[in-house]
């Protein structure tokens, strides 16, 4: 299993955390630094981790859907960038999983 460090940026391209993580099984899991990510998105993450600990799973289809209005990309140490999905963050454990969109893995500055 190979650490590296991730990179997460909005739609407007602001760094919003960095992580570091590895590849397990499709997913990439690791622990995360939140000290640069804007509050509304800290809440929201900080709600999805209650709603998930909570077990009121009934109430993860609307977090999440307002977690994915973020567009949230990930900058890999070797310059490639990926759309995230399924990014999960646990603010109080700075415990981060997400997977990336296959097919959606660029360079900046590349077409």
């Amino acid at each position: 299993m190979i650490s590296q460090r991730v990179t997460l940026i909005d739609q407007g391209r602001q760094v919003v955390a960095t992580a570091q993580v590895a590849e397990q099984e499709g997913a990439f899991i690791g622990h995360i630094d939140l000290s640069l990510m804007p509050m509304p998105l800290r809440r929201l993450f900080e709600e999805y981790e209650e709603i998930v600990t909570a077990h009121m799973f009934g109430l993860l289809d609307a977090i999440e859907e307002q977690i994915e209005m973020f567009h949230l990309k990930g900058v890999f140490e070797d310059g490639h960038e990926a759309t995230l999905t399924d990014v999960q963050i646990y603010p109080r454990t700075k415990k981060v999983s997400f997977q990336v969109v296959k097919g959606v893995v660029s360079r900046p500055g590349s077409t």
